[in-house]
């Protein structure tokens, strides 16, 4: 199970309509000691809590109405609310290549299929933490980096022309 001392940080906002899913989320996170725990059960919701708090780590649902929860996304990386740059972990049903490449390119750290349990939880917590992911800001997207592995710096000898030909 994921340590108090970690999770006596987190301010967590559990965006979702499905309330029996929200609902365990929400007994996961207390029973682990998150600090504060937001229900919304729609994106109107989940958008004033934005606004009146500040989250560090938000559970949503794809089918979030009204926005839809990719739409819900993108809205908090460009807010500017202190939740921006919150982690994210998406849950989505069904997942397809399509939908993950959308909700990777909305802002969300980690996509979660059901059933969800506490020990999935914990191991997406546990990767989001270990392995941070820097936070990207440029006009075309807002976000941690969407880069699932960091690539390993090449120590051989140069062979691209362009490189080659102002070097000497």
């Amino acid at each position: 199970m994921l340590s108090k001392d970690i999770c006596s940080d987190f301010n967590v906002l559990i965006a979702m309509q499905n309330m029996q899913l929200a609902k365990y989320i929400y007994t996961y996170m207390r029973d682990v000691g998150a600090a504060s725990l937001k229900v919304a059960d729609n994106s109107r919701k989940a958008t004033s809590l934005l606004r009146s708090d500040q989250f560090n780590l938000i559970f949503c649902d794809c089918d979030l109405d009204p926005l839809g929860g990719i739409d819900f996304v993108k809205y908090l990386r460009i807010s500017n609310s202190p939740s921006d740059e919150a982690m994210v972990m998406y849950i989505m049903p069904e997942p397809s290549k399509g939908k993950v490449i959308s909700a990777r390119n909305a802002g969300v750290h980690e996509i979660i299929a059901p059933p969800i349990t506490g020990k999935l939880i914990e191991q997406r917590i546990t990767y989001m933490i270990t392995h941070p992911k820097p936070f990207i800001r440029v006009p075309t997207y807002t976000g941690p980096c969407r880069r699932r592995d960091r690539a390993k710096v090449y120590r051989g000898v140069e062979r691209r022309q362009d490189k080659v030909m102002h070097s000497l």
